[in-house]
């Protein structure tokens, strides 16, 4: 009875790490979209406006 009690209690651990690294995964996703965005837009925006406008 122990040692199947050990075994559920390990099975739902992994289960919590293994969420947490795809909700982690999912984060690092967006964060890297975002700032890649972002980095466009400045480049987009430096050329237009800073190339023609100057």
């Amino acid at each position: 009875m122990k040692g199947l009690l050990g075994i559920i209690v390990a099975l739902i651990a992994v289960l919590i790490v293994l969420a947490l690294l795809k909700v982690a995964l999912k984060l690092i996703v967006i964060g890297l979209v975002v700032v890649g965005a972002l980095a466009l837009y400045g480049m987009v925006r430096d050329k237009i406006g800073g190339g023609g406008a100057r």
